[in-house]
């Protein structure tokens, strides 16, 4: 039989919830979903798990968008961290830098699920341009 949790425990627990983001993170935070809320990037970060590993090209394909674009796009989810370049000869190649980013797009998509009709009304979050 499970003991019930004593209120000073479970006040712990709401405590706890609510300090889930710390103040000094939430401008970091701000640009890591900056990093994501363009679709191109989205674009790419699938492209990029579905295969494991893309070469520049088939990123450029997978975009959609000149190399030039493609590029800029690549740099900023390398720069967040979202994805890790190698090269290899003269060739480049991405990957998902951390285990943990297909989580957290499955997770998105799972609240989007929930709430599209909603988040297809929303006018003040608009996709931005590639």
């Amino acid at each position: 039989m499970r003991s019930v949790p004593s209120r000073s425990s479970k006040s712990t627990l709401v405590q706890a919830q609510r300090t889930l983001v710390h103040a000094e993170d939430i401008p970091h935070l701000a640009r890591f979903f900056s990093a994501l809320a363009d679709p191109t990037r989205l674009k790419l970060l699938v492209a990029i798990y579905s295969a494991g590993r893309l070469g520049a090209t088939e990123c450029v394909k997978a975009s959609g968008l000149s190399q030039g674009r493609t590029s800029v796009h690549l740099s900023c989810l390398t720069a967040c961290g979202l994805i890790a370049q190698e090269r290899v000869g003269r060739r480049k190649y991405y990957r998902i830098a951390n285990p943990t980013v297909p989580e957290i797009l499955q997770l998105s998509n799972a609240v989007v699920d929930d709430n599209i009709t909603a988040i297809q009304g929303c006018r003040a979050a608009q996709p931005t341009a590639s």
